[in-house]
């Protein structure tokens, strides 16, 4: 039994996957189970120099399609309690990227992921793991 891919809502106005951000990146996440996945293709605008795209774009990136992981679970916004990010290979503008995520455990109100952003070689050019703590005091019907 495979269950399908379901698209998760987007905030108007965030950086990440906001499609009213006109400066944001505008991504569109689907999840299925406890795996979140998207595609990317960073612009020169994202680059800290010449091609290469910044780091702290990459680590938002990669923060988002984590905390994404809890929605399947939980139907809740988060927070982000920690990140730790492994950078591999320089990721480069204009390239297609896809970038994954699973959930690796859950409880009450705190969850874990992992994420990977993969070139178009199937090479894994960064990496991540983070904490995320759900969100109570708001309702995602309420930003969606």
């Amino acid at each position: 039994n495979n269950p399908q891919w379901e698209k998760i809502p987007r905030y108007k106005s965030c950086f990440v996957c906001g499609p009213d951000n006109d400066y944001g990146l505008q991504l569109a996440f689907e999840a299925r189970g406890d795996e979140v996945r998207t595609k990317w293709v960073p612009k020169e605008i994202h680059c800290g120099y010449v091609r290469t795209v910044h780091g702290g774009i990459i680590a938002a990136v990669l923060d988002e399609i984590m905390g994404w992981t809890g929605w399947l679970r939980y139907r809740k916004y988060y927070f982000t309690a920690e990140v730790t990010i492994r950078y591999k290979k320089p990721i480069i503008s204009n390239e297609k990227y896809e970038v994954v995520a699973k959930l690796t455990n859950a409880a009450r109100k705190l969850y874990t992921a992992e994420a990977s952003i993969i070139d178009d070689a199937g090479e894994v050019a960064a990496k991540a793991t983070g904490k995320y703590i759900v969100r109570e005091d708001i309702e995602p019907s309420d930003y969606y």
